[in-house]
């Protein structure tokens, strides 16, 4: 699509991934194309994330928060030597805080920033999602590496609820009960913050 770093097309489960050259982070040298380091190269890492991520968790409740938060934070983890450390949160920090680890394709947000109500949030079509993409995007990321590396005990069992739920095809509200896990929305966004504030990101939900 017109001003698109690049998209997967998705037909119920199966589908295309399509990247210009421009956005997989290479240069043309002569009749060949080498590494252009000064470019950033996160979209082809996440469009596969979306490649290969389950139908079921495109449902209403799941798509654009969580399917583009996964996404996002499969792309901006480490990624040394042909291999990604996903507890490596430095380049997804700058990513969603600034202008990316190498200063481009950063969502900007600053390290204090307001975020809409978290049910609203969870809850918006995905016209609306697109709608902000700075915000949503970045604002995704960070919830989803809460749900996998900060919430709870620590080992990802709400998340993992959550998408059995999503399976199990629960729509909202049901869908919602293993991340709250008996929480308030108000409590879930608190501990959200309070997550993210020990790492020097301040989100304040409205």
């Amino acid at each position: 699509p017109p001003d698109s770093a690049g998209v997967y097309i998705s037909r119920a489960g199966e589908g295309d991934i399509l990247i210009p050259l421009t956005s997989l982070g290479v240069k043309k040298v002569g009749s060949n194309y080498s590494i252009d380091y000064d470019r950033e190269n996160t979209t082809l890492s996440h469009e596969i994330a979306h490649q290969i991520t389950d139908y079921e968790y495109f449902a209403a409740g799941s798509r654009g928060w969580f399917t583009e938060g996964l996404a996002e934070y499969i792309a901006n983890s480490g990624y040394r030597s042909g291999k990604f450390s996903l507890q490596d949160m430095q380049k997804l920090i700058a990513r969603v805080t600034a202008y990316g680890d190498n200063g481009q394709g950063g969502r900007a947000l600053g390290e204090e920033f307001t975020a809409p109500d978290l049910q609203e949030f969870f809850t918006q079509s995905y016209d609306s999602f697109l709608s902000n993409p700075q915000l949503s995007y970045g604002l995704s990321a960070l919830i989803a590496y809460y749900f996998f590396h900060m919430d709870g005990d620590k080992d990802a069992a709400n998340i993992k609820e959550f998408l059995k739920a999503l399976k199990e095809k629960k729509t909202p509200p049901e869908l919602f009960e293993p991340l709250l896990a008996g929480r308030t929305w108000d409590e879930m966004e608190a501990d959200i913050t309070k997550g993210w504030r020990s790492r020097g990101v301040r989100i304040h939900f409205r």
